[in-house]
C-alpha cells in the first residue's frame, strides 16, 4: 500500500485527524500528468468535489514563505462561516493575505479556520498541508526554545488535542523529511 492510499484510509476511518507525513518529501512525485512537489501532488491526488451524497474537500495550503492559500482561490461557505464567528471589519482574505511571515498567526489562524468549519454544517471538510514543518515545530528542549517556537508548539498541541477537532471531519497533514525533527511535544501524541 502506498503512502496516499494510507492517508486516506487513515482519514476515512477516522484513525486520526492530524498526520505527520514523512520521509523523502523533496522528491518529486508523479500526478498523473507531470512530476511535481508533494504538495502539489496531495492537491491534486486528494481533491474531492461535493455531490448529493458525500462531503467534498477544501484543501489549505501553508507552504514556506507564502501566506495561507485556499486551493481554488475564494470560498464563498468559508468567507460567510468566518464572518459569522468573527464579527469584525476584516475579512478571511485579509486575514489569509496577513498570514504572510508570521507562523505563529498562520497556525492560530488555521486552528480557527478549523473551528468556525467545525461549528458549521458545510458542504466541504477541510484538509490542511502544512509544509517543512520542522521548521515550525522543532525539536529542541522547552528552554531552548525561542518564545515563537513555543507559541507554535502550543497552538498546535491545544488545536490536535481539542476533542472538537478529535472527532470532527477536518484533516491536518504535515510534511517533514523526519519525525524526529517535529517537537516531541506534537510528534508523541497518540492521535
Amino acid at each position: 500500500m502506498n503512502f496516499l492510499s494510507q492517508i486516506k484510509q487513515i482519514i476515512n476511518k477516522n484513525q486520526s485527524r492530524s498526520i505527520l507525513l514523512t520521509g523523502n518529501i523533496y522528491d518529486l512525485f508523479f500526478n498523473g500528468e507531470e512530476y511535481v512537489p508533494i504538495v502539489d501532488f496531495l492537491i491534486k491526488k486528494c481533491n474531492v468535489q461535493a455531490t448529493d451524497q458525500q462531503k467534498g474537500i477544501t484543501q489549505i495550503i501553508l507552504r514556506n514563505n507564502n501566506p495561507i492559500e485556499i486551493v481554488g482561490g475564494f470560498n464563498p461557505e468559508l468567507q460567510t462561516i468566518w464572518s459569522t464567528y468573527h464579527k469584525e471589519n476584516k475579512t478571511l482574505n485579509e486575514r489569509l493575505s496577513e498570514s504572510n511571515g508570521n507562523s505563529v498567526y498562520a497556525l492560530e489562524l488555521l486552528r480557527q479556520i478549523f473551528e468556525c468549519n467545525q461549528r458549521s454544517n458545510c458542504k466541504n471538510n477541510l484538509l490542511a498541508i502544512v509544509e517543512s514543518a520542522e521548521m515550525l515545530l522543532p525539536e529542541s528542549e522547552i528552554s531552548r526554545l525561542s518564545t515563537q517556537d513555543r507559541k507554535r508548539i502550543a497552538i498546535v498541541q491545544n488545536w490536535f488535542c481539542d476533542p472538537n477537532f478529535l472527532n470532527g471531519h477536518n484533516s491536518v497533514i504535515f510534511l517533514s523529511e523526519s519525525g524526529s525533527d517535529i517537537h516531541s511535544k506534537i510528534s508523541k501524541l497518540p492521535q
